[in-house]
């Protein structure tokens, strides 16, 4: 790989670019959090707390600092616990979860048509 890198000082924030197509193209240091653009247009964000959020143009997963992990898309959401005994997913028409009390489910029947 070969490129220029820029990097930038700035009073909240330390900025890195470089122009590739290969590997990261920027890495953002934040007091909060760091930020990774990955050439493929991931972003990768490292929170101070250790949680994680991974976004791409289809969809955007959280794994949280008890280990939870949230998915998000433009159709549905999903939720598992970090131990494994919760799970659960939404959509526009249908929800449905898993739990310690049992298994739920429901159907939104004002989406269908007569």
């Amino acid at each position: 790989m070969s490129g220029d890198v820029q990097v930038k000082f700035r009073s909240d924030k330390i900025i890195a670019r470089r122009d590739t197509d290969e590997g990261w193209l920027g890495v953002q240091i934040e007091p909060m959090a760091v930020v990774v653009q990955i050439a493929d247009g991931t972003r990768i964000k490292v929170w101070y707390d250790g949680s994680v959020t991974r976004t791409t143009a289809e969809d955007r997963t959280t794994i949280e600092l008890d280990g939870s992990v949230f998915k998000r898309t433009e159709f549905a959401q999903a939720y598992m616990s970090g131990d494994g005994t919760e799970v659960g997913t939404e959509t526009a028409t249908h929800n449905a979860s898993i739990t310690e009390s049992g298994v739920q489910s429901s159907l939104d029947d004002d989406w269908q048509t007569e």
